[in-house]
């Protein structure tokens, strides 16, 4: 059994609720029928009907819109008639920010953008058990920025692990710098070594005697 899944919306007047979802929103209209259009993004379907032909009262749709400029498009959209600002630009998390939007055909929009840490400019914490050098947690979190955004939560877990580990077996109590340095190389997969090597020249640091070290005699 297969299942079309769409956001039911119900307008008192479909044409002019279709062509705001096309025109403002950037919506494509998928399909149609008597009462009824069907409007998608990629992401998310709406089949906006007719509220008299469906026994339907109007109804409010309330949309979350992800953008990669929260400020711009909240402006660029009250600029279009009929959309009143109901919360301006709003930090609502350490990573997210909002607007809120009234729009025609009882329609809320929500502008959002969740910020990873390449866009706040941070360098988060390492998972760390032990006591790592100041140097030694540098490094590794500013070589790290090599590694894709996505899969950085992942890298740094590994690394931090490997780092704790080689200290550990070497009787150490605290992580330094060449041991963290050594668990970067031994942790990064070797389609990424390439990358890494670019990142630790850009620190100062020569990579080669590390990676000869790790293919070993």
């Amino acid at each position: 059994m297969s299942f079309a899944f769409a956001v039911i919306h119900a307008v008192d007047d479909v044409e002019q609720a279709a062509a705001f979802f096309r025109d403002v929103l950037d919506f494509r209209e998928h399909s149609r029928g008597s009462g009824w259009a069907q409007v998608e993004n990629g992401a998310l379907t709406v089949r906006l009907v007719a509220a008299d032909r469906f026994a339907r009262a109007p109804s409010d749709l309330e949309l979350d819109l992800a953008t990669p400029d929260v400020s711009a498009a909240s402006a660029a959209l009250l600029k279009r008639e009929g959309l009143e600002p109901l919360m301006a630009p709003t930090w609502v998390s350490a990573d997210r920010m909002e607007a809120r939007l009234r729009a025609p055909h009882r329609v809320v929009l929500t502008l959002s953008r969740i910020f990873d840490e390449d866009a706040l400019g941070i360098l988060p914490e390492l998972p760390t058990s032990l006591v790592w050098t100041e140097d030694a947690a540098a490094y590794t979190q500013r070589l790290l920025r090599f590694v894709p955004v996505s899969f950085r939560a992942q890298a740094r877990k590994r690394v931090t692990e490997c780092a704790e580990t080689l200290a550990i077996t070497a009787g150490d109590v605290t992580v330094e710098r060449d041991t963290a340095l050594r668990a970067l190389v031994m942790s990064t997969p070797p389609f990424q070594h390439e990358g890494l090597r670019v990142a630790f020249r850009d620190e100062g640091v020569d990579p080669e005697p590390l990676f000869a070290e790790l293919a070993g005699p």
